[in-house]
């Protein structure tokens, strides 16, 4: 009965209905049902109780909706970190290929400062590389030197052919 108000869009309701039914579906649902409401905060606790060890399909619906979640809540670090993990140690399905996408978007959708104040909070050396590299050619040559020089001193271990390759852009600020 909860999946059925759910998918008629009747979220309050099948929120009522899943609080009261024990299983990991019900949670799943539950917790797609709190962010379709803009229950961000709840949708991420219930969200949160999947983990590797959950049934695939479920894990993966899980922590899409919780990294959409995040982004609602413009923690922005958060979303990416959960995406870019999705991503990355995730079977590829048509979740997976949402979450690449969505990524992608979102680095996209930030203001320059945004993905600086992002660049500076992720720990995850190969998010902040995608970052560096989605400014190149859209911030001020200084601003991109900047986040380079950041990443060279924080970076432990990346791509380097990828790094080469950003370090070439940015070697010369009148070709840049």
């Amino acid at each position: 009965m909860g999946k059925s108000l759910y998918q008629q869009g009747d979220y309050e309701r099948a929120i009522f209905v899943f609080e009261r039914v024990d299983g990991p579906e019900s949670q799943l649902f539950l917790g797609k049902s709190h962010f379709a409401e803009r229950n961000y905060l709840k949708a991420i606790n219930v969200l949160s109780q999947f983990d590797n060890n959950s049934p695939t399909d479920w894990y993966q619906d899980a922590m899409y909706t919780s990294s959409l979640a995040h982004f609602q809540l413009k923690n922005f670090d958060k979303s990416l970190e959960s995406l870019h993990n999705l991503i990355h140690n995730s079977s590829t399905s048509p979740i997976t290929r949402n979450a690449d996408k969505t990524y992608s978007d979102i680095i996209g959708f930030l203001t320059p400062k945004q993905q600086f104040d992002v660049f500076k909070s992720v720990t995850n050396d190969e998010i902040r590389l995608d970052i560096l590299e989605y400014s190149i050619g859209r911030v001020h040559y200084n601003k991109a030197s900047s986040l380079l020089s950041l990443f060279e001193e924080s970076a432990i271990d990346i791509n380097s052919l990828r790094l080469n390759r950003l370090k070439t852009q940015l070697a010369d600020s009148v070709s840049y």
